[in-house]
C-alpha cells in the first residue's frame, strides 16, 4: 500500500511537536506550520490526508480557515481534528453542538489517548497509514 499524504498539524511548537511524536510511533508521515497563513500555503501545494488545527491558530482563525477548507472544491471533504488546549473534566457533559466545520476535537492533555484513534476514524485507516516508518517533514 502506497504512504498517505502526511497529516498538516497547524499549531504552536508544542501541539506540533507532542502530535508529530505520536504520528512517528505510529509510522505516519507530517508536516507542521505555525500559522492560518501558513496553512493556507500549505494545503495550496498538497493535499494532506487529514488537518489537525489547533483553536487558537492565529491569521486567519480557525472558523475562517475551515470555511475556506469547506469552500475548497478539492480541499471540501479534507477531515479536519480541532485541538483544545483547555482541560476541564466537567467542562464536556456532551459532545459540542458546533465544532465550526471540523469533523472532530480533543483536548491537548489528551492528545496521547485520542489523537491516533481519531485521526484513524476520520481517515479510513485501520492503523498505520506507512508501515514503513514514515517520516515528518518540519
Amino acid at each position: 500500500m502506497p504512504p498517505m499524504a502526511p497529516v498538516l498539524i497547524a499549531g504552536p511548537d508544542d501541539l506540533a511537536e507532542a502530535a508529530a511524536s505520536l504520528l512517528e510511533q505510529a509510522g505516519w508521515t507530517w508536516t507542521t506550520v505555525d500559522s492560518g497563513a501558513a496553512c493556507l500555503d500549505a494545503l495550496n501545494q498538497q493535499r494532506p490526508s487529514a488537518l489537525v488545527l489547533d483553536v487558537g491558530l492565529t491569521g486567519p482563525t480557525v472558523v475562517e480557515l475551515i470555511a475556506r477548507v469547506r469552500k475548497n472544491e478539492r480541499l471540501g471533504d479534507l477531515p479536519i481534528l480541532l485541538v483544545t488546549s483547555v482541560y476541564r473534566p466537567s467542562a464536556y457533559r456532551r459532545e459540542p453542538q458546533s465544532l465550526y466545520g471540523a469533523d472532530g476535537f480533543v483536548e491537548h492533555p489528551h492528545l496521547r489517548d485520542q489523537l491516533l484513534d481519531r485521526l484513524q476514524s476520520l481517515t479510513g485507516s485501520p492503523d498505520s497509514p506507512d508501515q514503513d516508518g514514515g517520516r515528518g517533514e518540519d
